[in-house]
């Protein structure tokens, strides 16, 4: 049996797909939600990375930064369809259905958080993707919301996917901002994502400068007073080197979002996963390697070790884009 830390989702180094290796280490020591580059105090080591515990915000964080072009490219190569799940998923095509599934229970809840106040007319309602992967739910969105649903993800895959479904789509720069007109989105919603970001400050004014007054950030991530993760935890699944930089507590984040959103609400999350998943995350948790078997297609809703969090924009939000920033 092998050292978490060395195979499922474990490793400093990225295969092209012309069969080259590079490199995902960076050199910056600075934080990732806050950007103090004050020296914190270690939370694990890990093979070729440390997660420490930044001094300023309390966030957990990748230290030293993976390397934001390497970065990229992760999310390029193979990044949907990894049979050994060195970076991503190992038939994430294989698990739509449960993604759906997973959206509209998410999706249905936040959705009655948008104040009439923040919306647009039934049917220019502003709603859009950050980290939208293949696009399946999309339509959840389309459904749950109505009006206009766009979307957006750094993977030029993802992209081609989404439109190829019928949705406006556009390429995210890999601090998940795309173009989006001012003030124009009701609700802006990321699921699994944010804890991918290297600069959270940026994408929060990002964030605060597109939605209207009132609209809502919804976005799921890993929290880690959850019990999953207090009780496994450097095994964790929550745990992915390198693509997840930053790990939260509700506590954080909420101090985080001043002034520019206010928290909403907030719940633990489930998610629907096929049996194959779920036997992927135990392995992942044993720390052995992935073994190709016959997937089923059953699915259960399991806890996941996140909480999913809804934010308002406050009416100052623009206001402190331009003070902060």
């Amino acid at each position: 049996m092998a050292l978490a830390g060395e195979n499922i989702h474990r490793s400093a180094t990225l295969r092209l797909p012309d069969g080259r290796s590079t490199s995902l280490q960076g050199r910056e020591l600075r934080c990732p939600a806050c950007g103090s580059t004050a020296i914190g105090k270690p939370w694990a080591h890990l093979a070729n990375f440390d997660i420490e515990n930044c001094p300023d915000c309390s966030c957990l964080h990748l230290a030293p930064l993976p390397d934001p072009d390497a970065l990229r490219l992760l999310y390029q190569s193979s990044y949907f369809q990894d049979e050994r799940e060195t970076h991503g998923y190992s038939d994430y095509a294989a698990e739509q259905a449960n993604v759906r599934r997973t959206y509209e229970k998410r999706l249905r809840k936040a959705a009655r958080l948008l104040s009439s106040s923040a919306c647009s007319a039934a049917d220019s309602l502003r709603v859009h993707e950050v980290g939208a992967a293949l696009g399946y739910g999309l339509p959840v969105a389309q459904k749950v919301f109505g009006g206009r649903v766009s979307a957006s993800d750094i993977s030029a895959e993802a992209v081609r996917a989404c439109a190829s479904m019928g949705f406006e789509s556009s390429l995210a720069d890999t601090y998940g901002r795309c173009a989006l007109k001012d003030a124009s989105i009701d609700a802006l919603y990321l699921f699994d994502v944010i804890e991918h970001l290297t600069n959270l400050p940026l994408f929060l004014d990002w964030s605060a400068q597109a939605l209207r007054p009132d609209g809502i950030l919804v976005f799921t991530t890993p929290d880690m007073t959850h019990p999953i993760n207090k009780l496994l935890g450097v095994r964790s699944p929550s745990i992915k080197i390198p693509q997840h930089v930053i790990y939260f507590t509700r506590w954080v984040l909420d101090r985080l979002l001043k002034p520019r959103f206010e928290p909403a609400f907030h719940c633990w999350d489930w998610q629907w996963v096929s049996l194959g998943q779920l036997a992927s995350r135990i392995r992942m948790i044993l720390g052995v390697s992935a073994i190709s078997a016959k997937r089923s297609p059953r699915a259960i809703l399991v806890p996941n070790g996140m909480r999913l969090f809804v934010y308002r924009r406050t009416a100052s939000g623009r206001a402190a884009i331009t003070q902060d920033g």
